[in-house]
């Protein structure tokens, strides 16, 4: 792979992991900060296994294309293996935890709501 195509694979990585880092950002923090226990888990999950590494990564892969990639083999390994991950991190974010989340909070919210109406028809 030449120095164009991997600022290519570069720039693809990135572009496709920023919109996905400011929409899983926010409802981490508030899973967080106002969540129940499955909630906090998903999102403490998003935290450690997608936003941090991710962040840090897309940091070190924008700073070397604003510098100017290295054509050293070692680096273009490196660059390759780090955009990569990040691809690799934005499937599973989207492709496990997703579900996961939509699954938990699809079976908490037909249960509330089954418990909502059965003390509804109790009331006179």
């Amino acid at each position: 792979m030449g120095a164009t195509n991997m600022e290519r694979y570069i720039k693809f990585a990135i572009y496709s992991n920023i919109p996905s880092l400011l929409l899983i950002i926010v409802p981490a923090i508030s899973g967080l900060l106002t969540g129940g226990n499955w909630q906090a888990l998903m999102a403490f999950y998003n935290f450690v296994l997608y936003i941090i590494p991710v962040t840090i990564i897309l940091i070190y892969l924008i700073r070397s294309l604003v510098k100017g990639l290295n054509p050293h083999r070692a680096y273009m390994v490196l660059y390759f293996a780090l955009s990569t991950i990040c691809m690799v991190l934005l499937a599973i974010a989207w492709s496990v935890f997703t579900p996961i989340v939509v699954l938990v909070s699809c079976a908490i919210s037909y249960a509330v709501v089954r418990v909502y109406k059965r003390r509804q028809a109790r009331r006179p």
